[in-house]
């Protein structure tokens, strides 16, 4: 299960700081609003700042807002681990009429919904570009056709120099209890499972033998 992670946002400017907020809620990322003169609680680990610099707040923890909720967020809480970005992404694909993404930094849930099939390519270009990763691996179900999109979308990985896609049958199991969330439908559910399908070494689920000793796995080919 995920540790609980306090991001503060300092609210200089209360537009800027409204389009942050609304993102934290989205991810369910609990936060404390600050402003001048306060000081940082000791349980936040990240600040977001809206409108200027904070005092007392160090570079190690303080995140600039640029217009970007949600690369501020996710810059946020890869800080709030203590690392500058995450070691490794992995994005869970369930290919349908509605899409289910889940994507799971580090061995935690950090999001799981669902889009139209018709905005798939974007959304999945745009977690290319926003979350901060050392690698990123896209794992999409063998239900999703080789539509015309989907090369492109690989080259682009390719030419990222830290991604890779992955389809990975798609065996249909409940995803362990550390990586469920309330709320969440049946499509980011499986989108869950298709993330974590080849195993994950987390504290809630540890890989196959045959994948930490380098054996490939059947059912699986990589672009």
């Amino acid at each position: 299960m995920a540790r609980l992670r306090y991001i503060g946002l300092f609210a200089r400017n209360i537009k800027d700081a409204y389009s942050v907020i609304r993102e934290l809620r989205r991810l369910k990322v609990p936060f404390v609003l600050l402003g001048d003169g306060d000081k940082v609680p000791r349980h936040v680990r990240a600040v977001i700042g809206c409108g200027g610099a904070m005092e007392g707040v160090s570079g190690g923890r303080w995140v600039e807002y640029g217009g970007d909720p949600r690369r501020a967020a996710l810059r946020a809480l890869s800080l709030a681990t203590g690392k500058l970005e995450f070691g490794e992404v992995i994005v869970g694909v369930d290919p349908g009429k509605r899409a289910g993404i889940a994507t799971i930094a580090d061995g935690e849930l950090i999001e799981a919904y669902a889009v139209p099939c018709e905005s798939l390519q974007r959304e999945l270009l745009e977690i290319l570009g926003v979350y901060p990763a050392s690698k990123i691996l896209f794992r999409i179900g063998t239900g999703m056709p080789m539509v015309d999109w989907m090369e492109g979308f690989a080259l682009a990985c390719s030419r990222s120099g830290n991604a890779s896609v992955q389809f990975v049958d798609e065996g249909g199991e409940k995803p362990p209890t550390g990586f469920m969330r309330k709320g969440i439908g049946k499509d980011a559910k499986s989108a869950v499972s298709i993330a974590l399908s080849g195993g994950i070494t987390s504290r809630s689920r540890r890989a196959p033998a045959s994948r930490r000793q380098g054996r490939p796995r059947p059912g699986a080919s990589s672009l």
